[in-house]
């Protein structure tokens, strides 16, 4: 069955996918590769986010599909997402989770990540450094390698970056010491997006804004249950587009593109204003 490009706030978007086909980051990356019109699109990903304290140490717990439990239990974890910031999952299912075969354990100290204000901070590598990978802490080379793959992967997808004129690579997180003021008694779950380029890329692992309309890629159910939709390619179905044929950029797709660009001390003001121009 052919992927789609499917939109919508996480979970409506989400309810209209055929479970275990919706892609993560690194997928994403790699078929930006061979189709550039995913390259101007944002996405929500598929990759889950559990951030908790192991002793007195924060880390991140980066799961697959299967083991994400936002989109588990995507109606309790929406509404906890819109109304409280975090959304916390049962213990037992976490530590599940957390310890599942395909999950990557992250130490967030060791990331020697920039801090962003009180709940965020950030890690950047630059794209035009053919051996940026060298230089990486252990930490750091984990991350960037479940998110862009490893070896060969992780070299093409620098190449792409640096041939659509990517100067640098941001991926956002929770704050360290947000999480050891949150996370005390349960693990916190976010959900995940990769941004459009724009002269930077972008990735947060730590979404909560989960209301915003934003793409997903997968098999759509009405494609599995109807196969006269079915036709074509994976990598030629459609991108959503206006009447023109225009994509449209979400007021995440904007605010990702301009945060390079508005200074931090007038850009909640910004975002403020261009929300309220979206409504």
């Amino acid at each position: 069955m052919p992927l789609e490009n499917i939109i919508g706030n996480f979970k409506s978007a989400y309810q209209q996918t055929e479970i275990g086909t919706m892609l993560h980051v690194d997928e994403l990356m790699k078929a930006r590769q061979k189709n550039p019109a995913l390259q101007d699109i944002g996405f929500y990903t598929a990759d889950g986010m559990i951030y908790f304290m192991d002793g007195d140490t924060p880390k991140l717990a980066i799961t697959r599909e299967a083991d994400n439990l936002v989109l588990r239990h995507i109606d309790d974890a929406f509404t906890q997402l819109v109304y409280n910031q975090n959304y916390y999952p049962l213990l037992d299912e976490a530590q599940q989770s957390i310890h599942a075969k395909n999950t990557v354990i992250i130490d967030l100290t060791q990331l020697f990540l920039s801090k962003h204000d009180d709940e965020y901070s950030y890690l950047e590598i630059f794209p035009n450094h053919l051996v940026c990978i060298s230089p990486l802490k252990n930490e750091q080379r984990t991350f960037f390698e479940r998110m862009y793959g490893s070896g060969q992967e992780f070299i093409a997808t620098m190449n792409m970056l640096a041939e659509t004129n990517i100067l640098k690579s941001r991926i956002y997180f929770l704050n360290p010491d947000y999480i050891k003021k949150k996370a005390v008694d349960s693990p916190i779950g976010r959900a995940s997006c990769l941004y459009n380029f724009g002269g930077n890329s972008r990735f947060d692992a730590d979404v909560r804004e989960v209301s915003n309309k934003r793409h997903l890629r997968a098999v759509h159910r009405e494609s599995v249950s109807n196969p006269v939709h079915s036709s074509g390619s994976k990598e030629e179905s459609k991108v959503p587009s206006d009447s023109l044929g225009t994509i449209l950029p979400s007021v995440d797709d904007v605010l990702g593109f301009s945060k390079s660009f508005i200074p931090d001390r007038i850009f909640p003001d910004y975002e403020a204003g261009l929300r309220t121009l979206y409504k």
